[in-house]
């Protein structure tokens, strides 16, 4: 067995559950807990099957729509649609906001290829957007080099 295919039984795990025998031997469908360490794992062998450049297979698909879908089909299979798909913003504080930050690096860029300077376009940017001199630079230091990159040096 592949790493792949171990990632693809993980992923399959994870979203339509496995089956684990009582004290009574009667089969229980089951769903590992929430964040315990295996389901860390099935998340990330999911991650991994999406991630790689193999097609996905009918079976994966359907378990996936199925979680995702907010009125399950009822002609599949059920423990496919026993669970919901929820995303969620990740961590505490704002969500990052790269369009914002994408257009003050652009308006720093423009003010600098228009012969202001890096300098007065960075001051021009903390006025403009009400930001600190260190947001500012934070920022472009983030999106210059992607801008040099795509539209070569400032002159």
């Amino acid at each position: 067995m592949t790493d792949d295919d171990r990632d693809l039984i993980e992923a399959m795990v994870f979203l339509g559950g496995f089956t684990e025998y009582d004290k009574r031997g009667v089969p229980r469908h089951r769903y590992y807990k929430p964040d315990s360490p295996q389901d860390k794992h099935c998340r990330e062998a999911l991650a991994r099957v999406l991630r790689s450049s193999q097609p996905l297979g009918r079976q994966l698909r359907d378990m996936l729509a199925s979680a995702i879908d907010p009125e399950p089909n009822p002609t599949t299979f059920p423990s496919w649609s026993a669970r919901e798909l929820v995303f969620k913003k990740r961590g505490k504080g704002a969500p990052p906001d790269p369009g914002a930050k994408n257009h003050i690096a652009d308006f720093i860029w423009q003010e600098a290829k228009a012969g202001k300077g890096v300098e007065k376009a960075v001051e021009a940017a903390q006025d403009r957007f009400n930001l600190s001199r260190e947001a500012v630079y934070d920022i472009w230091g983030l999106y210059r080099p992607v801008f040099e990159k795509i539209f070569g040096p400032l002159k």
